[in-house]
């Protein structure tokens, strides 16, 4: 079973793309969906079949969602922001 701090740092990880990506949707899709794609040992080729769209259009997205989100944790960070504090499920 995972620990608090692994549960905690995946909440964070979820919440990044709706943050960063949340006025290009198509990019926040891509990030989620290939995520999904790649936790289920799947890969873009599957998503494209699923979902519609190519397989190469899913993987750029995805790429370029990625990198607007480690560009702006890294401004953040910069900036001295901190990680938002999740509260635990009662």
């Amino acid at each position: 079973m995972p620990s608090a701090a692994v549960i905690s740092h995946m909440e964070t990880a979820l919440w990044w793309p709706a943050k960063y990506l949340g006025a290009k949707p198509e990019l926040r899709e891509a990030v989620n969906m290939i995520g999904l794609a790649h936790s289920l040992d799947l890969d873009a080729g599957w998503l494209a079949k699923k979902r519609g769209g190519y397989a190469d259009t899913w993987r750029e997205r995805h790429d370029r969602g990625c990198e607007v989100i480690a560009g702006l944790l890294t401004r953040d960070r910069a900036k001295g922001a901190r990680r938002p504090r999740l509260r635990a499920a009662l």
